[in-house]
């Protein structure tokens, strides 16, 4: 990571998820289930695959790159072996849902971790 990453993840990402951040539990493929704290994007935009497919994920998912407040970008195994456990809060949606997580662009590319957070999509 860079200085600039360093610094933000210090005086930023606590902040942001504090404001924009609510409980989701993850289930990472490599480790134990946790409940953390994860900013949840329930609009995200649809994007296209290597493939030429048309891909719109459930959700966008940004959560702290540790091990035990978030999910490191170490451990994260993408391809929807990671999983989450998320209040869907759509009209009408009182079940909590769970979703596979993968890396953005089906991992082919683009930057999906630094500043001491993760991105990833829940489908």
């Amino acid at each position: 990571m860079s200085s600039f990453d360093d610094d933000f993840s210090a005086a930023a990402v606590a902040d942001l998820l504090e404001v924009y951040g609510e409980s989701v539990t993850i289930y990472p493929k490599l480790g134990a289930a946790r409940t953390v704290s994860a900013i949840i994007d329930r609009n995200p935009p649809a994007r296209m695959s290597s493939g030429g497919q048309m891909v719109t994920p459930r959700l966008g998912v940004e959560l702290l790159d540790s091990s035990t407040l978030g999910l490191s970008s170490a451990e994260a195994q993408g391809n929807g072996n990671d999983r989450i456990r998320v209040d869907p809060r759509t009209p009408g949606g009182t079940n909590l849902q769970t979703l596979g997580l993968y890396l953005p662009g089906g991992g082919d590319g683009g930057d999906w971790c630094g500043g001491g957070m993760i991105t990833l999509e829940a489908m």
